[in-house]
């Protein structure tokens, strides 16, 4: 997959809290789905639970929704969910960092816990297979964060000393396995006020990739 000698660094970006997020509306489209009333946190809770299957590549999460709207009462609205699922928000920032690393020499990847439906899209319709070296999914690779065995599969794919790696995300205990995989990492949580692309940068910078993407500039 990689040739080290042509690399001047492997970056991993958790998707999820460091390269997007929701769209602020995301639960008011999906109270529109379900109707008046519903209670979302629950129908939400119920769909988390029923999709870590389909996050390991273990069942098709579009049959998962459809069962739960089913059992909502809402069996027609199978397309205008996925819609929810889908509604992304992509860090304009971050991404341009993403491309500042990849023109000099920087093996930018994604290591994202997704199912195959939402990894899809996000390759295609957001332009990720385009923007990124490669996209290493939890449903392609059959574990998801937090799981050892996630990152063993993507050392061993990358080919790599782990130590070589900078992993981001957004959470500890994802930070913490990756660590325990040998690879480095860098928790990713922006202070309130401050905008992700700097806090990215100044990640970076701490990393030893500053001079790379201009992680020095505030």
């Amino acid at each position: 997959m990689l040739e080290p000698e042509t690399l001047t660094g492997t970056v991993l970006f958790d998707a999820d809290g460091v390269v997007q997020h929701a769209a602020d509306d995301w639960q008011g489209r999906l109270r529109s789905v379900l109707g008046d009333g519903a209670d979302v946190r629950a129908f939400l809770g119920e769909v988390f639970q029923a999709e870590r299957p389909a996050l390991r590549g273990e069942r098709d999460f579009e049959s998962i929704l459809s069962e739960a709207l089913a059992r909502w009462r809402r069996p027609g609205r199978l397309r205008d969910a996925l819609r929810v699922w889908q509604a992304i928000t992509v860090n304009a920032g971050v991404m341009q960092i993403v491309a500042e690393l990849r023109a000099a020499g920087v093996y930018c990847a994604l290591a994202s816990n997704q199912n195959a439906c939402r990894a899809r899209y996000m390759s295609d319709d957001l332009g990720y297979a385009a923007s990124f070296d490669h996209a290493f999914y939890s449903c392609d690779l059959g574990f998801t964060k937090p799981d050892l065995r996630f990152f063993q599969a993507v050392i061993d794919a990358l080919r790599l000393p782990p130590d070589q790696v900078l992993f981001i995300d957004d959470r500890q205990e994802n930070v913490a396995d990756a660590r325990d995989a040998g690879i480095r990492t860098a928790l990713f949580q922006p202070p309130p006020g401050t905008e992700p692309a700097q806090a990215l940068r100044r990640l970076l910078e701490a990393a030893g990739y500053g001079h790379i993407a201009g992680a020095g500039s505030r």
